[in-house]
């Protein structure tokens, strides 16, 4: 199980999940650039990486669950992707190569977001957007956007 939450979450179609990144309030609580995040890392209640769990695995499926200001609405955003996001290059994961839950309850993201990469610059991994430049879909981040 993973280190800093052991909790498993059911979805209403039945699937079990577990949490393996939490980022609350990014504005104000960053990662550092020397965080051990091929490990974990755990700074707060507010702040942990244990993506590494993801060694673990062999299928990724991710289910994203965000908003954007404390207690708005939460977006669900649901994935499948056939590479492990600590290794993924930006091109392992275009939208081409995604497949997206869009069922009741998911936002579809397939017009915005490929799937999860190791990251550039402020963040350890970011969503494949089309663009390489920049880290929009930062998990990990050090800096604010």
């Amino acid at each position: 199980m993973p280190l800093y939450d052991p909790t498993v979450y059911k979805e209403p179609d039945g699937s079990e999940w577990i949490h393996i990144f939490h980022h609350n309030n990014p504005a104000t609580n960053l990662f550092a650039s020397t965080d051990s995040f091929l490990t974990q890392v755990h700074k707060d209640e507010n702040r942990w990486f244990d993506v590494a769990y993801c060694y673990k695995l062999q299928k990724y499926e991710f289910l994203l669950k965000q908003s954007l200001t404390a207690g708005g609405t939460i977006y669900k955003y649901r994935w499948i992707q056939d590479i492990n996001p600590m290794v993924a290059g930006f091109n392992d994961v275009p939208r081409s190569k995604v497949t997206y839950i869009t069922s009741t309850g998911y936002t579809d993201p397939s017009t915005a977001y490929g799937g999860l990469c190791r990251g550039i610059g402020s963040t350890y991994l970011r969503a494949n957007n089309n663009a390489a430049s920049n880290w929009y879909g930062a998990i990990g981040a050090t800096a604010t956007y």
